[in-house]
């Protein structure tokens, strides 16, 4: 099977983490899509590493990010999802610090058809001025398209194909053989 195949099934096949995503999605666990989401993004920025790289940083995923998800369409961009990322992964808490510097957003995600009073609505000082406001059904459309943008662009070049394939297997390893 070549790196796109491979690529496709481990994304998009029907164990696939984006098929994951769409399931978590049917079923309304919110926290389980955006956590898996920002699995997807960090591991296609890990396929992404320039040769000379196994390290991801935070700013591979912030990078990847920017590059795939059209963040203007979304109205957050990679520091925000990178942000999220650490939230839903790391501690489980809604609103982190990056820097010392000035005060963290809370996160606000929308589900289906419900809706989010704009920041601009809220009371400027309030607890909720400085707030994150995500669709999720949006970030999935995003996560879908910007995955396959990727497979398209980047592992299609046959001088990325080796490097990618190789990383395929550390991100997701091999299943053994069953059948037996």
């Amino acid at each position: 099977m070549n790196t796109r195949d491979r690529f496709n099934s481990r994304y998009f096949g029907p164990r696939g983490i984006i098929e994951g995503i769409r399931l978590c999605m049917a079923n309304e666990h919110t926290a389980s899509a955006l956590g898996l989401i920002c699995a997807a993004v960090e591991s296609m920025a890990f396929l992404g590493l320039p040769e000379d790289r196994d390290t991801l940083h935070d700013f591979d995923f912030v990078n990847w990010a920017n590059t795939y998800l059209k963040p203007h369409r979304l109205g957050i961009d990679g520091r925000d999802l990178w942000m999220i990322r650490c939230a839903l992964l790391n501690q489980r808490v809604p609103q982190r610090r990056v820097n010392t510097d000035g005060r963290p957003r809370e996160t606000l995600f929308a589900w289906g058809g419900y809706l989010i009073y704009s920041a601009m609505e809220l009371r400027p000082g309030s607890r909720w001025h400085r707030i994150m406001m995500i669709h999720a059904d949006e970030l999935y459309k995003a996560i879908f398209s910007g995955a396959e943008e990727f497979c398209g662009g980047h592992i299609s070049n046959p001088e990325n194909a080796r490097l990618v394939s190789k990383r395929l297997n550390q991100v997701f390893g091999q299943m053994a053989d069953r059948s037996n």
